[in-house]
């Protein structure tokens, strides 16, 4: 659509990309969801896609869906998180950490600095 209104040369941003880990907990006639290490690996294999096409298709920005996800049974994308809101409590799905490696990797960093958030330690 873009090429054809002579928007060839804009940049596009994914502004809401997930994957739920509702599996056995939501119907799902899109075959969207996963278990929660299998969330974390379409994560990370996404995340891998962005990267490899974002010059072609000139992405210039990608933001997950919902970083805190407090389940309801039966609807797959209040499952989609990063982290799971439950019985008042906050804990980290393997998602999480996908997420992290990920970004981190391709951004040449092994960690950001404990001091700012947008300091990358840089592999040695």
């Amino acid at each position: 659509e873009m090429n054809r209104r002579g928007d060839r040369r804009k940049s596009m941003y994914v502004t809401e990309w997930s994957w739920p880990s509702s599996k056995g907990k939501a119907a799902d006639p899109g075959h969207l969801s996963r278990t929660t290490r299998g969330q974390a690996t379409a994560i990370t294999e996404t995340q891998r896609l962005m990267v490899r096409w974002r010059k072609r298709l000139r992405l210039s920005r990608a933001y997950y869906y919902n970083w805190l996800s407090e389940p309801v049974r039966g609807v797959r994308f209040t499952y989609a998180g990063l982290r799971l809101f439950d019985n008042n409590r906050v804990s980290r799905k393997p998602a999480q950490g996908a997420y992290a490696r990920s970004a981190l990797r391709y951004e040449g960093c092994r960690r950001k600095s404990a001091t700012s958030a947008t300091r990358c330690l840089r592999r040695r």
